[in-house]
């Protein structure tokens, strides 16, 4: 459908359909066609009604309305309501951002200890020799073995030498 046939339709001027037609395309961003699809052409005819029962009093109002996306005016109580809603959400925000910079400064402290034990150990040896544990954990992983307990490699390297690979 033309939008001069719609606007003969509705018996109006076809610039005011061009008016319409241009608020309709800022409030859903669709581009500027030759023909109308059936649904904009239903929504221009909403819009109409809508303009025409005096329900909207502009053709933004009438445009969402047809969408249905107008949010009419909130009450001084509604806006009241929704600003400490708001406040309530910020201090829980606030409150969840401190919480994860306690458990950060947990983990940061007990990394560094894990690692001070870990060059604090002696180095492991046997038959006399020292050992290299990295190397025999490299080994160890390039034949995908696992511990004695079933526990991966990652996890005896961690509890062994307090890293990660």
């Amino acid at each position: 459908m033309l939008a001069s046939e719609l606007a003969e339709e509705l018996g109006v001027d076809p610039s005011v359909i061009t008016k319409r037609l241009t608020a309709y395309r800022a409030e859903t961003g669709q581009e500027k066609t030759r023909l109308l699809d059936a649904q904009t052409a239903e929504h221009m005819r909403e819009v109409h009604r809508l303009l025409q029962t005096q329900t909207a009093t502009t053709t933004r109002e009438a445009v969402q309305r047809a969408l249905g996306r107008w949010v009419g005016p909130l009450s001084t109580g509604e806006a009241h309501q929704l600003s400490r809603r708001i406040e309530q959400v910020d201090t829980r925000l606030q409150q969840i951002g401190q919480m994860v910079g306690e458990i950060h400064d947990i983990v940061t402290t007990r990394q560094r200890q894990r690692g001070l034990q870990a060059e604090q150990r002696p180095p492991l040896q046997v038959h006399g020799q020292k050992l290299d544990v990295e190397e025999v954990l490299e080994e160890a992983a390039l034949d995908g073995d696992e511990t004695p307990d079933g526990d991966s490699l990652a996890a005896f390297r961690q509890h062994t030498l307090g890293t990660t690979s």
